[in-house]
């Protein structure tokens, strides 16, 4: 499944495939309390609410939970430090092996 991300640094907005991502929903799920996410930094909280909510919206609660961490470290903080778009196959990298189940 191809993926688009989309960022603005400076309103630290995020649209995944043209729809608006929140913390609000990955908030629910998480201990992390950022207002904001955050990305292409040493993985703070922001980073880490950003990576969780991008999975609620791909994958089951469970999955979502487990390899947020992982995908934070593969892909946001990876991201650069402003505005950007980041298209990639989830698929692909589900099957790359860094996903657990």
């Amino acid at each position: 499944m191809k993926i688009e991300l989309k960022g603005n640094w400076r309103t630290k907005k995020v649209w995944l495939n043209g729809k608006v991502l929140t913390p609000k929903h990955s908030q629910k799920s998480s201990k992390y309390r950022s207002d904001d996410f955050s990305w292409g930094d040493g993985g703070g909280g922001g980073s880490s609410q950003l990576a969780l909510a991008i999975l609620l919206k791909l994958a089951d609660k469970y999955t979502a939970i487990l390899n947020h961490e992982l995908f934070k470290r593969d892909i946001i903080i990876k991201l650069p430090k402003r505005n950007f778009i980041y298209r990639f196959d989830i698929t692909s990298y589900i099957r790359s092996g860094s996903f657990l189940f």
